[in-house]
C-alpha cells in the first residue's frame, strides 16, 4: 500500500507538515510549496539526508573515541551514500581515520537514520549505539567455528 500527499499553496502549512511527519511514500507538489517545506525541513530528500549523516559522523567523530562505523537508513539513502556521495563518504573515512560501512533498514523511512559503532569481537560480532555515555548494544552474531 503506498501513501501519497498533495502539497500545494494557498492553504494553511500545518496540516500538511502534520501528514508530513507521519511520513507518506509519495509527495506530488508544486514547486513553490515544495521549496517551503524543504526550506523548513519538513521533507528531505535523499541527498538531504546524506550531508546529515556526514555532519552527525563528524561531529561524533571529534567528540568520541569509537571505531568504525556503521550507518543503518533507508534504501534510497545508502543507495545515494554508495554512488553519487561515495567520493564525499571515502574522503570522510579518511578524515576521520575510521571505516563507515552502510547497511540499509528496510523499516527505516526516508528520513531515519543511525550510526552505530561497528565492533568485532572474538567471540561475534556485535554492533554498538554509543549515545554520550549511553551505550547499548543493537545486534549480535555469533563466530562459529
Amino acid at each position: 500500500d503506498v501513501s501519497s500527499l498533495t502539497v500545494y499553496g494557498g492553504v494553511k502549512y500545518q496540516p500538511q507538515i502534520n501528514k508530513l511527519k507521519k511520513g507518506v511514500d509519495v509527495v506530488v507538489a508544486c514547486p513553490g510549496r515544495l521549496l517551503d517545506h524543504m526550506g523548513r525541513g519538513v521533507l528531505k530528500t535523499a541527498e538531504t539526508v546524506c550531508y546529515e549523516i556526514f555532519r552527525e559522523i563528524l561531529r561524533d567523530a571529534r567528540a568520541y573515541e569509537t571505531g568504525d562505523l556503521m550507518v543503518l537508513a533507508a534504501q534510497a539513502v545508502v543507495d545515494r551514500l554508495l554512488d553519487e556521495e561515495s567520493q564525499n563518504a571515502g574522503e570522510l573515512e579518511s578524515f576521520i581515520g575510521r571505516t563507515i560501512s552502510f547497511r540499509s533498514e528496510p523499516n527505516y523511512g526516508q528520513e531515519q537514520f543511525d550510526i552505530v559503532e561497528d565492533r568485532l569481537h572474538p567471540w561475534g560480532e556485535f554492533i554498538f549505539n554509543v549515545t554520550g555515555q549511553k551505550t547499548e548494544i543493537l545486534a549480535h552474531r555469533e563466530n562459529r567455528p
